[in-house]
């Protein structure tokens, strides 16, 4: 998961460089009993809900991962916000 930080690339880009602007990850260590069965948590920073949008419907790098990990992931929940939007 964390390499595709470096690895998704914008073919639109300047360069076709990578576009995630963030990303970092761990498992769950909360002693609240709160985390529903999730056992794993990501964030992933994007520069503009363009890049977000295209990482999630059309890159190429994303959606192969995404297979891979449909294999051993159960269950994934996705939460899309933008930072001070309340």
């Amino acid at each position: 998961m964390l390499a595709l930080q470096h690895t998704c690339k914008d073919p639109a880009g300047a360069g076709n460089k990578p576009y995630i602007t963030e990303m970092h990850g761990g498992r769950d260590n909360s002693q609240e009993g709160a985390a529903a069965g999730m056992t794993h948590a990501f964030i992933v920073g994007f520069e503009s809900l363009a890049d977000r949008d295209y990482y999630v419907n059309a890159d190429p790098v994303h959606a192969a991962f995404k297979a891979r990990a449909g294999e051993v992931v159960e269950r994934v929940l996705v939460v899309d916000y933008t930072v001070g939007e309340f």
